[in-house]
C-alpha cells in the first residue's frame, strides 16, 4: 500500500498530533475501469474507505476552485490571502583561499553551481592550491517545485523537494530547509521523515507543521528555500483582501 506520513515522519499514529498527512510515493497511472481505494483505519475495528475509479478525459469543472500548486505568476482570481509578488535569488558562488592550521599549505574553498530556479546542481570542493588536487568535496542537486500563488490562511504550505547526492569526497551536502517567515523562528516545512533541516537524500512533498495566519492589508512576509552553500531563493508574498 502507500502510506500517508505525518509530519514526524510516521505512518502507524499512536501519538497526538495535527497535522497534514502525505504519501511518500505520487499516484501511479491506471486503466479506465479500474478501481482502487483509500483506507483509514482508524483503530478499534473502525474504517473509513474511499472508493475510485480511473477515468480519463474528463473535463475539470468551473467551479473546482483554485490549483493550490499554481505556480507564481499565473491566474490566482480574487482570493483573500497572501500573494506571491516576485522572486530573489542569492549567489552563493565563491573561491575562498585557506591556510591549513600549523603548517604553510595552502586550500581553495570552491562553490559553484549549475542550472537554475527549481533545478539546481551545487558543488563545494576543496582543492590543494599547488597541486590542484581534490582534498574534499561534495555535489548534489535539488529541485523542488514553486510554492503556491497565493496562501491562504488555515492552510498548510506544501511543495515538492528532492535532494540527491551525485559524489561524495568526505563531505556530505550542506542543510537544505524551507521556512514561511511566520513566528519567531519561522513556519517550517518537512519532509516524509519529519525532518525540517534536511542532510540525507529524499525525494517527497515537503509541509508545513502548523496552518498560515491571516495577515493585514499590505503586510509581507516571504518563504525562503534555502539550498546550503549559500545559495537561496526567496518568495515574497503580501496580504490582499477582497
Amino acid at each position: 500500500g502507500l502510506f500517508l506520513y505525518n509530519t514526524r515522519g510516521e505512518n502507524y499514529f499512536r501519538k497526538d498530533f495535527s497535522s497534514r498527512i502525505v504519501s511518500d510515493k505520487v499516484v501511479e497511472k491506471g486503466t479506465p475501469g479500474k478501481k482502487r481505494r483509500i483506507t483509514v483505519n482508524l483503530g478499534g475495528g473502525f474504517l473509513a474507505i474511499y472508493e475510485y475509479e480511473w477515468k480519463e478525459a474528463i473535463e475539470p469543472s468551473a467551479n473546482a476552485g483554485i490549483d493550490r500548486d499554481t505556480k507564481p505568476g499565473t491566474d490566482t482570481r480574487k482570493i483573500t490571502g497572501w500573494h506571491f509578488t516576485d522572486s530573489t535569488f542569492t549567489d552563493g558562488t565563491a573561491t575562498v583561499e585557506r591556510v591549513l592550521a600549523g603548517t604553510s599549505s595552502r586550500m581553495n574553498d570552491v562553490t559553484k553551481f549549475r542550472g537554475g530556479k527549481n533545478d539546481m546542481e551545487i558543488a563545494k570542493n576543496r582543492f590543494d592550491q599547488k597541486t590542484g588536487k581534490l582534498l574534499a568535496g561534495v555535489t548534489y542537486s535539488v529541485k523542488w517545485t514553486d510554492p503556491p500563488a497565493v496562501l491562504m490562511a488555515g492552510e498548510r504550505i506544501a511543495i515538492q523537494y528532492e535532494l540527491r547526492t551525485i559524489t561524495a569526497a568526505s563531505r556530505q551536502p550542506d542543510f537544505q530547509s524551507v521556512k514561511f517567515d511566520q513566528g519567531a523562528s519561522g513556519l517550517f516545512l518537512y519532509n516524509t521523515r519529519g525532518e525540517n533541516y534536511c542532510l540525507k537524500d529524499f525525494s517527497s512533498r515537503i509541509v508545513s507543521d502548523k496552518v498560515v495566519e491571516k495577515g493585514t492589508p499590505g503586510k509581507k512576509r516571504s518563504i525562503r528555500v534555502d539550498l546550503g552553500g549559500g545559495y537561496h531563493f526567496i518568495y515574497n508574498y503580501e496580504w490582499k483582501e477582497y
